[in-house]
């Protein structure tokens, strides 16, 4: 081994390495050529699946925000103000309402119920049942958290037998906000 040295020009010495350099940038080629050959065996069978998910997943996020963009409850965490929002629009127009305070239960773990009694400023005064169901619906439509629970109705005045009724009505509403219990949830 040391004749082999002894006798190393500049010319053998590149040789030498060139040969080596070739048998580690063989070995370098055939290890990406294996992982370029998975990566396309890879592509052939996942990414049809995955462009198939991804599809299904966007679907499902522009119907979900879409929802959300018609909840009448989004990034408002007072109940109130939306009751009171509703009530004022041109299709309802019952004017001025008072909200009782909550009752908030627990039906089940996690969840808060408030439960909200709504009525008219003015005692009074009858509104058309028109306005009142217009109000109900409303509720509901907007947000999938509220639900009318009562509805009562009284005439706005008393009638005698033969008289024809104006359908002018005194009310009350209950609804009912379902949210997640955060101090439960730990948030």
């Amino acid at each position: 081994m040391k004749a082999f040295f002894a006798n190393m020009n500049l010319a053998r010495w590149i040789i030498l390495l060139s040969i080596l350099g070739s048998i580690g940038l063989g070995w370098f080629g055939y290890t990406l050529r294996q992982r370029r050959v998975g990566l396309e065996a890879a592509l052939e069978t996942q990414e049809p699946l995955l462009a198939v998910d991804i599809q299904k997943l966007s679907r499902e996020y522009t119907q979900l925000a879409r929802e959300a963009g018609r909840e009448g409850l989004r990034g408002q965490t007072d109940p109130e103000s939306y009751i009171r929002a509703i009530a004022s629009r041109d299709e309802v127009l019952l004017g001025q309402i008072n909200i009782r305070a909550p009752k908030p239960t627990s039906p089940a773990k996690g969840v808060i119920d408030k439960k909200f009694t709504i009525m008219p400023q003015d005692r009074e005064r009858g509104f058309l049942r028109l306005s009142i169901a217009n109000f109900c619906y409303l509720l509901e439509k907007e947000s999938k958290r509220v639900k009318v629970t009562r509805i009562h109705l009284d005439p706005d005045k008393k009638l005698k037998p033969h008289e024809i009724h104006n359908d002018s009505w005194k009310w009350e509403i209950d609804v009912t906000s379902r949210q997640k219990d955060t101090a439960e949830a730990g948030l």
